[in-house]
């Protein structure tokens, strides 16, 4: 393949060198960026498939790809003062996730089979240290919190956080 000009729309064209047939190249962002957000709207219920204008099927098959998107929160370095550690089993699986203690915002979160000290491990090194970590008593966070980070590790029950948020305390 060898350049060959340029197309109406500015786009680079392809000759081959062999059998003389010519192509065009494709930016796919725009029609990827509007399918993830048709597909995030599908998913979070706000557009559901029986109201599309196309066949569900089709509408799957197109949006197929967005299912192995892998999110990814990028550490930004900043010391945050009070974070909260915590896991939740979703289909068999553990997910451990660290959020800011004023905002809610998730800072980090982990993929595991069980909580484990090494699953707390892998999330807190996503992490500055915090001022003070929070965690429930019965979890390994607990246990390792203070080792890894040096912190204040304050141990709570989630009905007396959730008190906290709602300004019952």
């Amino acid at each position: 393949m060898r350049k060959n000009g340029h197309d109406r729309m500015g786009r680079q064209r392809w000759q081959c060198d062999e059998c003389r047939l010519t192509a065009g190249t494709r930016n796919n962002t725009k029609r990827r960026r509007t399918q993830l957000a048709e597909f995030l709207d599908w998913l979070l219920e706000a557009a559901p498939q029986r109201k599309r204008p196309e066949s569900a099927r089709n509408f799957r098959k197109r949006v197929d790809w967005c299912w192995r998107l892998e999110p990814r929160i990028e550490p930004d370095g900043v010391v945050h003062r009070v974070v909260m550690a915590d896991g939740t089993y979703v289909n068999g699986w553990c997910l451990l996730t660290a959020v800011d203690g004023e905002d809610g915002e998730v800072l980090a979160w982990q993929w595991c089979a069980r909580e484990s000290t090494a699953a707390y491990k892998a999330l807190f090194a996503q992490l500055a240290p915090p001022d003070v970590l929070v965690c429930i008593l019965s979890s390994r966070c607990f246990g390792f919190g203070h080792v890894v980070f040096s912190v204040l590790v304050i141990g709570a029950c989630w009905s007396w956080l959730i008190g906290c948020w709602c300004g019952r305390t």
